[in-house]
């Protein structure tokens, strides 16, 4: 018996050395961020929930320019949350869209309960980048829902760049 714990103990000790060594090795995965100058302090969620009715995908990127654009992407949203999306983005004019333009981006939760934490969005030459995460509950409804991304962005960016970070 005496031989036995002798063992145990020998093993427990190499197999925490082996570990220990091997965590000390690890590099952090570090996110590289832009120089300030280049973020972009316009944007902002919408909790609205799903929003797809078979017209759009799982996730939508656009970039809309003018006021007619917006009127056709809320058109093609449901019903039941259109109201959240128009409310907030009505205040988009003709004027607004004379000088800038929104960046749209939108997240499919799988539940209600899912919460998206957002990054500061910033600008790379003709792209806005937009680095988010998303927590997961360890219990959560069984309801599809979403965020929708808001940004207002200069007349010369055409793309969205987004990337879901663990």
């Amino acid at each position: 018996m005496e031989k036995l714990i002798i063992i145990l103990n020998v093993l427990f000790v190499c197999t925490f050395g082996f570990v220990y060594n091997n965590y000390q090795n690890i590099e952090p995965i570090v996110y590289e961020k832009p120089n300030p100058e280049e973020y972009t302090n316009n944007y902002y969620l919408i909790h609205c929930g799903y929003i797809g009715n078979g017209s759009y995908q799982q996730n939508i990127e656009l970039i809309i320019s003018n006021k007619l654009e917006l009127e056709n992407f809320l058109n093609g949203i449901t019903e039941y949350n259109k109201p959240i999306i128009h409310d907030t983005l009505q205040k988009y004019n003709d004027e607004f869209f004379n000088n800038k333009s929104l960046a749209i981006y939108y997240i499919e939760l799988s539940s209600g309960s899912d919460s998206v934490n957002l990054l500061e969005p910033w600008i790379d030459g003709n792209t806005v980048c937009i680095k988010y995460s998303i927590d997961f509950p360890e219990i959560g409804t069984c309801d599809m829902s979403g965020e929708l991304i808001v940004v207002e962005v200069d007349k010369n960016i055409n793309h969205v760049l987004h990337q879901q970070i663990r």
